[in-house]
C-alpha cells in the first residue's frame, strides 16, 4: 500500500478540529494526530510574522493526497495553507493494512 502523512498547520484548535472531522466523515483520511500548541515564524508580505498554529498530521493512502488537498484549501481559512505530503517509505505493516482498511 502507498501510504502518505500530510502535515497541515491551522490557525486554531477548534478549526483544525472542525477539519479534521470533515475528512474522517468523507473517508479521506484514516487518522489524524493535532498537536498543539506550536509558534510558528515565516516571512508574510515581506515582513518576519510570529504565531500560535496548530499542526496536523493526516494519514491517508498515498492516491487521495489531491482530493485531501482540494478539501484542506476548501475549509482552510489561511490564504495560502500549509499542505505538504510525506510519503511513507516503510512502517508498521499492521498499520499500513488498518490505514488501507479504513478508507475502504
Amino acid at each position: 500500500m502507498n501510504c502518505s502523512i500530510v502535515y497541515v498547520t491551522f490557525p486554531s484548535y477548534e478549526t483544525a478540529k472542525d477539519v479534521v472531522q470533515s475528512l474522517l466523515e468523507e473517508r479521506l483520511i484514516a487518522c489524524a494526530n493535532i498537536f498543539q500548541p506550536m509558534q510558528s515564524y515565516f516571512w508574510w508580505e515581506g515582513k518576519i510574522v510570529e504565531e500560535d498554529e496548530i499542526a496536523v498530521y493526516l494519514k491517508t493512502k498515498s492516491e487521495y493526497v489531491g482530493r485531501l488537498q482540494k478539501k484542506i484549501e476548501e475549509l482552510s481559512q489561511y490564504e495560502c495553507p500549509c499542505i505538504l505530503e510525506i510519503p511513507v517509505q516503510s512502517g508498521n505493516s499492521n498499520y499500513l493494512n488498518w490505514v488501507e482498511k479504513s478508507l475502504a
